[in-house]
């Protein structure tokens, strides 16, 4: 389709900066070569590069969450019936543990929990990452608490403790901007903004950025106008995004202690006595073609 559209693709390259930036057009360099366009489109993480040009003293902070991701082989599980749903949370009195499968039969399983961590400097998050008797630890917290299927689990995590990751759970801050002076320079997604792993909803979001972006640009002739309206939308669906996870999935994987106390301190909400909790039709059912054109009709 990108051929189609003569939409090329350039692999092992390097974005190296904005050289120039004008009403009518963006120049940057990319591998030491510099280029031109009408628009430059930062969808490069939440380290991104493209948004040093539009605000470079913004770092992404660290939410106090930790999660360690593994991989194991399903078949080395018993499970607790042969058609077990192999995408699932396991839920238990020490937290979670999240399966997921990494191929279309579900041979290979990942494993991921995840638990509050005290914020670390640069090298003791190097240091954590590197070691795998740690993150082991890290999954066989409250081991006696978990039923045969998850110390089943747990075991084989730890069985093959080299492939486990960690990955501290990072939040951007509110951005004054998205985008340059011009509009020429526009960034989305976990440039923009992340949110929680746990939600699922990195590459939803970034796709949902996509295509109300150019929704907007078609509907208004402006482009900072069109760049404005956007930004606020999307900003208003990343902030419930964000809290729905934040005080729904992130607490509910915790232990039962964490999550007692959290309750207790007014910081998460007891979700058990919300009979809406997984009325989740505002996330799934959008109409984005019909919110943009409400929201140019209000300007």
């Amino acid at each position: 389709m990108l051929r189609e559209r003569k939409i090329e693709i350039a692999y092992s390259s390097r974005y190296e900066g904005i050289v120039d930036e004008s009403e009518d057009r963006i120049g940057f360099r990319i591998n030491g070569k510099e280029e031109h366009a009408q628009m430059l489109v930062g969808a490069d993480g939440i380290f991104s590069s493209v948004r040093k040009y539009i605000d470079p003293d913004v770092r992404p902070g660290y939410t106090g969450i930790l999660g360690c991701i593994a991989h194991i082989h399903r078949d080395t599980v018993k499970w607790p019936m042969p058609d077990y749903e192999p995408a699932c949370t396991i839920q238990g009195k020490s937290g979670a543990l999240v399966t997921m499968p990494e191929d279309p039969e579900a041979h290979e399983i990942m494993v991921a929990v995840q638990r509050q961590w005290p914020d670390q400097t640069r090298a003791q998050w190097e240091a954590l990452a590197a070691d795998k008797d740690m993150l082991c630890e890290f999954f066989r917290k409250g081991y006696d608490d978990w039923h045969d299927t998850g110390k089943q689990i747990i075991d084989q995590v730890c069985a093959a403790k080299e492939n486990i990751y960690a990955w501290p759970y990072m939040r951007m801050p509110k951005l004054k901007t998205w985008y340059s002076r011009t509009g020429r320079v526009v960034i989305l997604g976990d440039a923009a903004h992340a949110v929680p792993p746990s939600s699922g909803q990195g590459v939803n979001q970034a796709l949902e950025d996509v295509h109300s972006l150019l929704l907007f640009l078609n509907k208004t002739t402006d482009r900072l106008v069109a760049l404005r309206l956007w930004q606020k939308m999307r900003e208003t669906r990343i902030d419930m995004v964000y809290d729905r996870f934040t005080t729904a999935t992130n607490v509910e994987r915790m232990s039962e202690a964490e999550r007692k106390q959290l309750i207790q301190e007014g910081k998460a909400k007891d979700l058990n006595s919300n009979p809406d909790r997984d009325d989740m039709r505002w996330l799934y059912q959008l109409n984005l073609e019909q919110d943009v054109a409400s929201v140019v009709k209000l300007g």
